[in-house]
């Protein structure tokens, strides 16, 4: 345990990976996202009308983790990426030659892991289908490739990642352990995708309902995306009105 949760905003936002020793821990983590206002749960007490999330993947939620905010920190996104690397190797210590992350949420991030290992690293493209894909480059056969994520609600993203490396570079080999910074999905969901083991900071239990049986949909509460700015704020000062 670190204990910077017990910092001021101001000392949060400042944090490099040489801040602290140790490994943060769930509190530590939602500290540094509340510090870039970054973290939102709609309140019990909401009246009808207040807005709910909807997901990349098409569900409702109750509460979202803006990290792309987050990680436009570059200090932050470093000090995550070095968590990250000190989280995989206590359970993987082979190579890693190559680091791929989904677009957009996760380039940053998986650059910033492959400069802590010293590894390759390049970019993925999502498609309208909604996969993801490599251009331009070709992973050589053998090469051990490292796919990291910025957070993890369904599996969804990471498999298209993962399909998008075999796509490219079908004799390349994925590592069997995935690093997320925040894992969403309800207790028992996603410890295990596409055979690799999720490995995370911190875990926040949110509901989240097909839009056909949401009861906040039911009782009129809008959808919206968390990912455009307009949406995020009426989220965020949603769940400031009703504290």
């Amino acid at each position: 345990m670190s204990g910077i949760a017990r910092l001021s905003r101001e000392e949060l936002l400042g944090l490099v990976p040489g801040s602290f020793t140790g490994r943060l821990d769930q509190e530590d983590v939602k500290a540094i996202i509340m510090a870039c206002d970054s973290f939102w749960v709609r309140p019990k007490n909401a009246v009808p009308d207040v807005p709910h999330a909807e997901l990349t993947a098409g569900d409702c939620s109750d509460g979202f983790v803006n990290l792309r905010i987050v990680l436009s920190y570059l200090n932050l996104c470093g000090l995550f990426a070095r968590q990250l690397v000190d989280l995989l190797r206590e359970h993987y210590q082979g190579k890693v030659d190559w680091v791929v992350g989904s677009h957009t949420a996760a380039t940053g991030l998986s650059y910033a892991v492959a400069d802590v290992l010293g590894a390759r690293w390049y970019t993925m493209s999502k498609n309208p289908d909604g996969s993801q894909s490599i251009g331009g480059v070709s992973i050589p056969a053998g090469a051990k490739v490292l796919g990291a994520e910025e957070l993890m609600t369904t599996s969804k993203t990471t498999i298209a990642v993962r399909n998008g490396v075999r796509a490219n570079s079908p004799d390349a080999e994925l590592i069997p352990f995935v690093p997320v910074i925040v894992h969403r999905p309800a207790p028992g969901e996603c410890g295990e995708v596409d055979g690799a083991k999720v490995l995370y900071l911190a875990h926040y239990d949110v509901q989240k309902w097909k839009p056909a049986d949401c009861p906040l949909c039911a009782g009129g509460s809008p959808r919206l995306r968390p990912n455009v700015p307009d949406n995020w704020r009426q989220l965020v000062e949603s769940m400031k009105a009703s504290v």
